[in-house]
């Protein structure tokens, strides 16, 4: 989803944001594996909604670890 969105906003795209498919798809398996080893340290947020709700609740995560 990431990789779709950054791809249709060419004038944002990065390196990062053109790299193939499976590299993107390595880096999602190594996050999973990352929060699978550290459950209480790592919150997966699901990217698959609108940019707004994400953020609320990034926002949400990050308030909470920081005790605001």
């Amino acid at each position: 989803v990431a990789r779709s969105r950054s791809l249709g906003d060419s004038t944002h795209a990065s390196l990062f944001d053109k790299k193939p498919l499976e590299w993107f798809e390595r880096v999602r398996a190594g996050f999973h594996a990352f929060a699978k080893a550290l459950p209480d340290k790592v919150v997966i947020i699901d990217g698959n909604r609108t940019p707004e709700i994400i953020h609320e609740e990034l926002y949400g995560v990050v308030s909470e670890a920081c005790g605001w």
